[in-house]
């Protein structure tokens, strides 16, 4: 747990939502919970634009006028929609019969519900299902560079959003559930809007800008859950790709503003581990 309490204190909006659950449905009644980490790697144009966010928004911040504050908010932008970085992981699952289950879950500012059918032999199964986030905004966070912000100067805790998802998993379950193992394929889709804050050096100078970004992705998943009852240690990982598409307006030294759209497709690869108990 001391693991999970660090990535609470060092996640932003980082860290992606991963399954952490194998193909096989709990029997009814039965109910799983969970604690660890996740982790998001935002690769290719994503990277790229944070970085120059972050190269933008230093030493002056946002005061280094419009192109600057474009770069940093197109940065902005490609964080919000890719989150990348370590969050907390926690989930819990209930058993609903007719091989069925569902759970909530929550990781970084994402918080999860979902419902899936298996169809089941003995070892094999095949999970279908649907998922459901949101975005939890987080007013009054700092920003100006500390390190819970991933740009100096830039505070993105007034986002929110929602998002949907359907993963596809077969796999694998041995005799007493001593070793699962599953695989499968995910679609995303999610929308980002709010208010994202620019701090300057002159406090007077102090913005929100109104941002909106839109994503859709998919990836492909493994996992194994490895354990002796009534604990399990389930590891994940996936790798995919994300292609966002956002807008926000930037306001000119003449006092007009524009509106700028950016984009960026990424790839992403996003491991997790947990430890689980059934009861």
């Amino acid at each position: 747990m001391g693991l999970v309490a660090t990535a609470a204190v060092v996640a932003g909006c980082g860290g992606g939502m991963p399954l952490m659950h194998p193909a096989h449905p709990l029997v009814p009644d039965q109910v799983s919970m969970g604690a660890g980490v996740s982790h998001t790697l935002a690769l290719g144009e994503a990277d790229e634009q944070i970085q120059a966010a972050r190269r933008a928004a230093e030493p002056a911040g946002t005061s280094q006028g419009p192109d600057a504050k474009t770069r940093v908010l197109t940065g902005a932008l490609a964080y919000a929609s890719s989150a990348p970085g370590l969050a907390p992981w926690v989930g819990a699952r209930a058993g609903l019969g007719w091989d069925s289950d569902a759970g909530v879950t929550y990781s970084g500012r994402s918080a999860r519900v979902d419902a899936r059918h298996a169809f089941v032999d003995e070892s094999l199964a095949l999970s279908v299902g649907a998922g459901a986030r949101g975005l939890l905004s987080r007013p009054g966070s700092d920003g100006g560079g500390s390190r819970n912000e991933p740009i100096s100067g830039v505070d993105t805790g007034g986002l929110t959003g929602f998002g949907f998802d359907v993963p596809l998993i077969v796999g694998y379950r041995s005799a007493a559930d001593l070793l699962q193992a599953y695989g499968g394929l995910r679609g995303d889709f999610e929308r980002v809007f709010g208010d994202v804050r620019l701090r300057n050096a002159d406090p007077s100078l102090d913005e929100s800008v109104e941002v909106s970004v839109s994503r859709v992705g998919g990836s492909a998943l493994v996992g194994l859950v490895v354990g002796v009852p009534p604990f399990w240690i389930v590891l994940e990982g996936s790798v995919g790709v994300i292609h966002g598409r956002g807008s926000f307006e930037v306001r000119e030294q003449t006092g007009s503003t524009e509106r700028v759209s950016s984009r960026f497709t990424a790839p992403t690869v996003s491991p997790a581990g947990a430890l689980v108990t059934r009861f």
